[in-house]
């Protein structure tokens, strides 16, 4: 294989592997031990009953009790070494997807806000 050739398929599975990381896990027992569960994007149906969750630092999850993103809906936004999912949730997860609305807004400046206008 020429060395450009090589070069290049090397960079694409560098490039592939840093993508696929998880976006959030789920953990069968507390402490993130156990059978683990990894989402990378949204899953309208699933069935695990999480008592540890992880995800990115500013991506926050939402978790539902229904499929489809059905019922009363929580948002993890932080590690979570002891999850404690509501009644509603008969301990399963039942989807998944990330949160809406999680970009951060523009920040202002309050000098320039302040300033009379003509």
């Amino acid at each position: 294989m020429p060395d450009a050739t090589r070069l290049s398929a090397i960079l694409f599975l560098l490039t592939a592997s840093a993508t696929a990381r998880a976006e959030m896990v789920m953990f069968s027992q507390r402490n993130f031990q156990g059978t683990s569960y990894a989402l990378t994007a949204a899953s309208s149906s699933l069935s695990f009953s999480p008592r540890s969750v992880r995800v990115l630092p500013e991506e926050p999850w939402e978790l539902c009790p229904r499929p489809f993103f059905g019922g009363t809906c929580i948002t993890v936004s932080d590690a979570q070494p002891k999850l404690n999912l509501p009644r509603a949730f008969s301990g399963m997860v039942r989807s998944a997807r990330p949160a809406a609305g999680t970009a951060q807004a523009p920040e202002t400046n309050p000098a320039k806000d302040s300033q009379p206008k003509p």
